[in-house]
C-alpha cells in the first residue's frame, strides 16, 4: 500500500482541528494514525537525508500523541 504524503498532511490538519475544538480523543486517534502512516512511509524511503527528516517528524508527532493521552 502506497503512503500518500498529502493524506498524512490532511490527517495532521484534522488532528489539530479536533484538539483545538476540545475533541481530544478523536484528535489522539488522528495523531496515532499519522504516526502509523509515517512509519509506513519510512519503509519506502531510500534517500538517507529524506528518511532522517521524516524520522524527526515521526518522533515529534509521536510525542504529541503521547502528551494527548
Amino acid at each position: 500500500m502506497m503512503v500518500n504524503v498529502q493524506e498524512i498532511c490532511e490527517n495532521m490538519r484534522v488532528a489539530r482541528e479536533m484538539v483545538l475544538t476540545s475533541q481530544y480523543e478523536t484528535g489522539a486517534v488522528y495523531y496515532q494514525g499519522v504516526v502509523q502512516q509515517i512509519h509506513r512511509l519510512l519503509q519506502t524511503i531510500q534517500e538517507p537525508n529524506r528518511k532522517i527528516k521524516w524520522q524527526q517528524v515521526k518522533r515529534l508527532y509521536r510525542s504529541i500523541y503521547i502528551m494527548k493521552q
